[in-house]
């Protein structure tokens, strides 16, 4: 890539990443994305919580956030990490919070459903998850645990990963390899020893994604210097260089002609059959202000063809497979909400049973599903962008041992912010 970008992106990006002040935005730096339904699903846990995205009529829009409900040994409320998985056309994603994996079916975008929560009496802490093949992995201080379809652990490797993130699994989980401070780690899982060891070009210890080409046999890899093609044990290494000195995530698809990187200046597509370049995006033509493109998710699968996700330190990017934008979303510590005082209001206080009425909120979380209680009978409803809502309702026509005319307030419970509100309400 040609060097074309503000110096100051790099030094704003890394003064977010670092956390060495507060500031406003919080940075995207990494996350999932995967094909479903024919839109680009993503997901990102680098506020905290789990949100979830999707993308539509070019836009895209936040549907929805898991929030870590924690538990009495630990005050930790943050999740770690997230891998989305498709299920016999079911969709799923898998979370860790530390002490607990998480699954959660979210084949309805708008309401996602805890099917599954194991903690191990191990103390086990996890902050990553993966998929491979039929498997789950988890990692954590205790090593990398491998679970069955049926979330039973069926193995377990004594390794210290230390940045989740780093780590990449063959289809098979045969092999293990992972970037370690300036080096590529192969491991082979079979024979339970590394492979081999390969030396980077690193000025600075960060994330850094592997992908590994099945097909070819090949893996790649981001580091400071260029974008590095070899073989697993490091021989007939080829490289293209890149102008930043900062490299990051690299992605593709095994039966893809390319394979995409970035370096924080910006995301570029390489041929894979000779490591020249193909089509590149800078990250200030993504979005205004501090954009800093640095993890990265290749989609594939459906009929819009290969789309190219980037967290780009103020946001996230949706590109298509030649790199121009198809959607971005902003970051915003504020960005969940409330944005306004807590508010009910009702176009009728009281009613008869089976008659409509109007129920309308404010000042809950942004896109979070809500519980309204009236009569015995409960509802759940969708919160908008702004932590609003309007719906018509129905008094419940049957009310068991009930004396008429029956004062019953109308109640609401945000799910995710807990929030409670309730507003008078007469039954007749």
């Amino acid at each position: 890539m040609k060097t074309k970008i503000i110096i100051l992106s790099f030094f704003a990006a890394l003064f977010l990443v670092n956390g060495i002040a507060e500031a406003k935005v919080k940075p995207y730096y990494s996350g999932d994305a995967i094909n479903y339904n024919e839109s680009t699903i993503v997901g990102t846990v680098n506020m905290g919580y789990f949100e979830l995205f999707k993308t539509e009529n070019g836009n895209l829009n936040k549907v929805s956030v898991i929030r870590s409900e924690g538990d009495k040994f630990s005050d930790n409320k943050d999740i770690f990490d997230c891998v989305f998985r498709n299920e016999n056309g079911v969709l799923y994603v898998y979370l860790v919070d530390g002490r607990h994996l998480l699954k959660y079916d979210i084949s309805d975008l708008y309401f996602p459903r805890l099917v599954f929560k194991q903690s191990d009496n191990s103390w086990d802490w996890y902050y990553g998850v993966k998929v491979a093949g039929g498997r789950i992995y988890t990692i954590s201080n205790k090593g990398i645990k491998v679970w069955n379809e049926n979330l039973i652990v069926t193995d377990v490797y004594d390794l210290k990963i230390e940045n989740a993130h780093n780590l990449k699994i063959s289809e098979k989980g045969n092999y293990f390899f992972f970037v370690d401070k300036d080096k590529v780690k192969v491991y082979d899982t079979g024979a339970r020893s590394y492979k081999s060891e390969i030396q980077l070009t690193v000025n600075d210890i960060n994330s850094r994604k592997i992908f590994n080409d099945e097909n070819e046999g090949k893996i790649y890899v981001a580091d400071d210097f260029g974008l590095v093609k070899m073989d697993f044990d490091g021989g007939r290494k080829s490289v293209f260089k890149h102008n930043s000195k900062m490299g990051y995530d690299a992605d593709g698809l095994p039966d893809g002609k390319y394979v995409y990187f970035t370096d924080g200046m910006g995301v570029v597509k390489i041929n894979k059959s000779d490591l020249k370049p193909s089509a590149w995006r800078y990250s200030y033509e993504l979005a205004k202000g501090e954009t800093w493109a640095m993890g990265l998710k290749v989609v594939g699968g459906g009929q819009k063809g290969t789309e190219v996700v980037i967290f780009a330190n103020n946001g996230i990017a949706v590109l298509d497979g030649n790199l121009k934008k198809i959607a971005f979303s902003e970051s915003n510590i504020d960005n969940i909400g409330p944005f306004e005082p807590l508010a009910l209001s009702v176009d009728k206080n009281r009613a008869p049973r089976g008659a409509n009425f109007l129920l309308t909120g404010r000042g809950f979380m942004q896109s979070e599903p809500v519980d309204v209680m009236i009569g015995g009978a409960k509802y759940i409803l969708r919160v908008d962008a702004n932590g609003r809502f309007s719906q018509i309702l129905t008094v419940p026509d049957k009310i068991s041992g009930a004396q008429f005319p029956l004062p019953s307030d109308v109640k609401v419970e945000g799910q995710y912010s807990g929030l409670k509100y309730a507003i008078g309400f007469m039954i007749e």
